[in-house]
């Protein structure tokens, strides 16, 4: 059962994160089923498109995925994820009670940010500037080192050469935990 859901920026694809781990890829005129990614082995909580539509987050809280790099990083179930307007940063929300920010360039952990609470909902501001969570709002920092340029053509979608998935998962295994960065699409 699908469990968290969006769209691409073209509207022409509809993402669905589900219960059994599975994320899949549909296409939003006809419904049929496009691509299947398998790797969690539990529930997808969150779906996020890039704004050019070239790269797919994915958060869930197990420690699964063929051909991921692991980046240290949540110790609890990764809720929420969502990238920034210009596609230079993911943002992860997370029952550790923290967000923590990613370059997309390289995979590198930018910022952990502290709250509250555990984290369900994550989102940037128009301008990037801001991160809206249910637990507040965060000045994004403007010094962050980015390698990249982030995603940067509007041309293509994902599913095409070069694009990336990015499963954000927590570890059940490490105290640190850890997040998973799939450079294998």
């Amino acid at each position: 059962m699908p469990v968290s859901t969006t769209f691409s920026p073209d509207g022409r694809l509809l993402v669905s994160g589900s219960d059994d781990g599975i994320v899949r890829l549909w296409d939003a005129a006809t419904g049929s089923l496009q691509q299947t990614l398998k790797g969690h082995l539990d529930s997808a909580w969150s779906v996020a498109f890039s704004p050019d539509g070239r790269l797919l987050a994915s958060g869930s809280s197990d420690e699964t995925g063929d051909l991921q790099l692991i980046l240290e990083g949540h110790s609890g179930s990764v809720n929420s994820v969502a990238f920034s307007p210009d596609g230079r940063l993911l943002a992860s929300g997370s029952s550790d009670r923290t967000v923590r920010l990613w370059d997309t360039a390289t995979g590198g952990l930018q910022e952990t940010l502290n709250t509250q609470g555990a984290v369900f909902e994550i989102e940037f501001t128009q301008d990037g500037s801001y991160l809206i969570t249910d637990q507040g709002t965060f000045d994004v920092p403007s010094r962050l080192n980015l390698k990249g340029g982030g995603t940067s053509s509007n041309e293509d979608n994902f599913g095409d050469s070069g694009d990336r998935l990015y499963t954000l998962e927590a570890s059940s295994f490490d105290t640190k935990g850890s997040a998973m960065f799939d450079r294998s699409l």
